[in-house]
C-alpha cells in the first residue's frame, strides 16, 4: 500500500470513528435524558393524580427514549461492521465506495451473538432494544414505575364527601323566622342553606310569664 492509499485509509478510518463516538454518545445524553424526565415528573406532579395516569405519563416517554437508545446502539454496531470492512478491503486495493459512511447497506451481515450452536439471527433494533444492557437499565425503571404505581394505587384514602372547608358565616336575622348558613368550599360554589326555626325568645317567654302571674 502506497503513501496515498494509507493516508486515504487513515481519513476513511477517522470519520467512521467520529461516526461510531457520536452514536455512543448520544446513546449516553438519551440515558441521562430519561432519568432526569421520570425525577422532574415525580417531584412535580400532583399528588391527588390518579396512578394510572401517572404510569401512563411515565412509561410512554421511557419507551420512546428506549427506542431511540436502541436506534444508536444499532447504528453504532452498523457503523463497526463499516470499520471492519474498510480495514479488510482497503489494504487489498478495494475502492469500492470509498468514503462512503452509509452503514445500513451491512445489515444481512449484523448477525446477534450467541455463545451455543443454534443458527444465527440477524439483528435487528427490536433484538437490539431487548439486549442485555439496555433491558436491564429501562426494563428495571420500567417495574419500578409500575410497582409504584399499583402501590400508590391501592394504598389511596377515599376523599370526603365534602372537604377543605374555608369559612362558614351564620347570619341571624332579627325578628326573622329563618337562619341563613353560608359554607364556601374550595371545589363546590357557594352553598346557601335556610332553616325554618320557631320564632320564640327565651326572654321574650320570661317576660311573658312574668305578666300572667301578676
Amino acid at each position: 500500500m502506497n503513501t496515498l492509499d494509507k493516508e486515504n485509509l487513515h481519513k476513511e478510518i477517522d470519520l467512521i470513528q467520529s461516526c461510531i463516538t457520536r452514536m455512543a454518545s448520544n446513546s449516553f445524553l438519551i440515558k441521562g435524558w430519561t432519568i432526569s424526565i421520570i425525577a422532574i415528573v415525580l417531584a412535580l406532579v400532583d399528588k391527588e393524580i390518579n396512578p394510572l395516569l401517572l404510569c401512563l405519563m411515565l412509561l410512554l416517554p421511557l419507551i420512546a427514549f428506549w427506542w431511540l437508545d436502541a436506534f444508536f446502539l444499532y447504528t453504532e454496531k452498523l457503523y463497526r461492521k463499516l470499520y471492519e470492512w474498510v480495514i479488510t478491503e482497503r489494504p487489498k486495493k478495494n475502492a469500492e465506495l470509498m468514503y462512503n459512511l452509509n452503514p445500513h447497506r451491512f445489515k444481512d451481515k449484523l448477525f446477534q451473538i450467541k455463545k451455543d450452536k443454534k443458527p444465527k439471527k440477524l439483528e435487528t433494533q427490536f433484538s437490539v432494544m431487548l439486549s442485555s444492557t439496555l433491558l436491564s437499565f429501562y426494563g428495571i425503571i420500567a417495574a419500578i414505575i409500575i410497582v409504584t404505581g399499583i402501590f400508590i394505587f391501592f394504598n389511596k384514602e377515599p376523599k370526603p364527601i365534602v372537604s377543605n372547608v374555608q369559612q362558614i358565616e351564620i347570619v341571624k336575622i332579627p325578628q326573622s323566622s329563618e337562619k341563613t348558613v353560608k359554607v364556601e368550599m374550595d371545589s363546590v360554589p357557594a352553598i346557601n342553606v335556610n332553616a325554618k326555626i320557631e320564632n320564640q325568645c327565651p326572654n321574650n317567654t320570661n317576660e311573658v310569664k312574668n305578666k300572667e302571674n301578676k
